[in-house]
Protein backbone atom coordinates (compact mmCIF):
# COMPACT_ATOMS: atom_id res chain seq x y z
CA UNK A 1 0.00 0.00 0.00
CA UNK A 2 1.41 3.57 -1.07
CA UNK A 3 1.09 5.75 1.83
CA UNK A 4 1.56 8.93 -0.19
CA UNK A 5 -1.45 7.97 -2.10
CA UNK A 6 -3.45 6.87 0.71
CA UNK A 7 -2.91 10.40 2.39
CA UNK A 8 -4.06 12.01 -1.46
CA UNK A 9 -7.72 10.14 -1.15
CA UNK A 10 -8.46 11.44 2.72
CA UNK A 11 -9.74 14.43 3.35
CA UNK A 12 -6.58 16.40 4.55
CA UNK A 13 -6.18 19.58 4.79
CA UNK A 14 -2.68 19.78 3.83
CA UNK A 15 -0.72 21.92 1.13
CA UNK A 16 0.86 18.83 -0.28
CA UNK A 17 0.85 14.85 0.72
CA UNK A 18 5.02 14.31 1.32
CA UNK A 19 5.72 12.19 3.95
CA UNK A 20 7.12 15.43 6.07
CA UNK A 21 3.85 17.37 5.66
CA UNK A 22 1.69 14.14 6.67
CA UNK A 23 4.39 13.49 9.51
CA UNK A 24 3.56 17.21 10.43
CA UNK A 25 0.00 16.93 10.50
CA UNK A 26 -0.20 14.40 13.05
CA UNK A 27 2.71 16.12 14.79
CA UNK A 28 5.24 13.01 14.29
CA UNK A 29 8.90 14.09 14.28
CA UNK A 30 10.70 14.00 11.50
CA UNK A 31 14.06 14.26 11.52
CA UNK A 32 16.30 13.05 8.61
CA UNK A 33 13.77 13.43 5.61
CA UNK A 34 15.01 10.33 2.67
CA UNK A 35 16.55 8.77 5.17
CA UNK A 36 15.40 4.99 4.77
CA UNK A 37 14.95 3.99 8.61
CA UNK A 38 13.61 7.58 9.48
CA UNK A 39 10.96 6.92 6.64
CA UNK A 40 10.06 3.88 7.47
CA UNK A 41 9.44 4.96 10.71
CA UNK A 42 7.26 7.67 10.40
CA UNK A 43 5.18 5.89 8.09
CA UNK A 44 4.86 3.41 11.00
CA UNK A 45 3.93 5.87 13.09
CA UNK A 46 1.35 7.71 10.94
CA UNK A 47 -0.11 5.25 9.25
CA UNK A 48 -2.36 3.76 12.04
CA UNK A 49 -3.57 7.78 11.71
CA UNK A 50 -4.32 7.60 8.03
CA UNK A 51 -5.96 4.00 8.13
CA UNK A 52 -8.84 5.23 11.16
CA UNK A 53 -9.26 8.11 9.10
CA UNK A 54 -9.54 6.01 6.18
CA UNK A 55 -12.45 3.86 7.18
CA UNK A 56 -14.26 6.82 8.91
CA UNK A 57 -14.40 8.16 5.44
CA UNK A 58 -14.96 4.86 3.74
CA UNK A 59 -11.93 5.77 1.40
CA UNK A 60 -10.58 2.38 -0.53
CA UNK A 61 -7.10 1.47 -0.01
CA UNK A 62 -4.41 2.57 -2.19
CA UNK A 63 -3.38 -1.82 -2.11
CA UNK A 64 -1.27 -3.38 -5.10
CA UNK A 65 -1.21 -7.12 -5.48
CA UNK A 66 2.17 -8.27 -4.93
CA UNK A 67 3.81 -9.80 -8.13
CA UNK A 68 1.99 -7.78 -10.45
CA UNK A 69 4.23 -6.55 -12.88
CA UNK A 70 3.63 -2.25 -12.17
CA UNK A 71 3.45 -0.50 -15.41
CA UNK A 72 6.14 0.99 -17.27
CA UNK A 73 7.04 4.74 -16.74
CA UNK A 74 6.63 6.74 -19.62
CA UNK A 75 9.35 7.26 -22.13
CA UNK A 76 10.71 10.41 -22.63
CA UNK A 77 12.26 11.86 -25.12
CA UNK A 78 16.45 12.68 -25.30
CA UNK A 79 16.35 16.49 -24.51
CA UNK A 80 18.20 18.72 -26.95
CA UNK A 81 21.15 20.56 -26.31
CA UNK A 82 20.64 24.27 -25.40
CA UNK A 83 21.93 26.57 -27.92
CA UNK A 84 23.13 29.29 -25.75
CA UNK A 85 25.78 29.67 -23.21
CA UNK A 86 24.69 29.61 -20.14
CA UNK A 87 24.91 33.34 -18.57
CA UNK A 88 24.82 32.80 -15.01
CA UNK A 89 22.31 33.04 -12.07
CA UNK A 90 19.05 34.71 -12.29
CA UNK A 91 19.30 38.57 -11.76
CA UNK A 92 16.97 41.86 -11.58
CA UNK A 93 17.43 41.59 -15.36
CA UNK A 94 15.28 38.19 -15.41
CA UNK A 95 15.35 35.32 -17.31
CA UNK A 96 17.94 35.19 -20.27
CA UNK A 97 18.06 32.72 -22.80
CA UNK A 98 20.86 29.75 -22.36
CA UNK A 99 19.79 29.96 -18.62
CA UNK A 100 19.86 26.47 -16.64
CA UNK A 101 16.11 26.10 -15.20
CA UNK A 102 15.41 23.14 -12.83
CA UNK A 103 11.78 22.26 -11.61
CA UNK A 104 10.34 20.91 -8.58
CA UNK A 105 7.34 20.02 -6.95
CA UNK A 106 4.50 18.78 -7.96
CA UNK A 107 2.89 20.87 -11.00
CA UNK A 108 -0.90 21.93 -12.49
CA UNK A 109 0.58 21.68 -15.58
CA UNK A 110 1.83 18.49 -16.65
CA UNK A 111 5.86 18.39 -16.36
CA UNK A 112 6.87 17.62 -20.04
CA UNK A 113 4.50 20.22 -21.29
CA UNK A 114 6.52 23.05 -18.54
CA UNK A 115 9.97 21.62 -19.84
CA UNK A 116 9.28 21.68 -23.67
CA UNK A 117 7.95 25.54 -22.90
CA UNK A 118 11.33 26.16 -21.17
CA UNK A 119 13.11 25.01 -24.04
CA UNK A 120 11.03 26.42 -26.85
CA UNK A 121 11.91 29.83 -25.05
CA UNK A 122 15.87 28.95 -25.05
CA UNK A 123 16.28 27.89 -21.49
CA UNK A 124 17.86 24.48 -20.48
CA UNK A 125 16.30 22.09 -18.13
CA UNK A 126 17.72 20.24 -15.89
CA UNK A 127 16.79 17.26 -13.51
CA UNK A 128 18.91 18.17 -10.39
CA UNK A 129 20.00 21.66 -9.12
CA UNK A 130 23.68 22.23 -9.39
CA UNK A 131 26.48 25.27 -8.75
CA UNK A 132 25.25 25.80 -12.66
CA UNK A 133 21.69 26.08 -12.23
CA UNK A 134 20.49 29.67 -12.62
CA UNK A 135 16.83 28.73 -11.27
CA UNK A 136 14.70 26.70 -9.62
CA UNK A 137 11.27 26.85 -10.20
CA UNK A 138 8.41 25.54 -6.99
CA UNK A 139 4.73 25.51 -6.94
CA UNK A 140 5.23 26.09 -3.59
CA UNK A 141 7.78 28.21 -2.51
CA UNK A 142 8.28 27.21 1.46
CA UNK A 143 7.67 23.55 0.59
CA UNK A 144 11.11 22.45 0.82
CA UNK A 145 11.68 19.61 -1.26
CA UNK A 146 14.90 18.36 -1.62
CA UNK A 147 16.17 20.40 -4.32
CA UNK A 148 15.43 23.55 -2.79
CA UNK A 149 17.40 22.55 0.24
CA UNK A 150 20.11 21.87 -2.00
CA UNK A 151 19.69 24.93 -4.38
Amino acid sequence: MCSCALARRLDLPLPDFRLATVADFWFVPFERQHDALCDARVVATVLPHMLALAIDQDVELPITISGRVPAPLPVRAPRARCAFLNPGQLTTAGLVQGMRVALTGETGTPRATLERLLADAGLAVADAVSRRTSVLVANDSVAGSGKAGRR
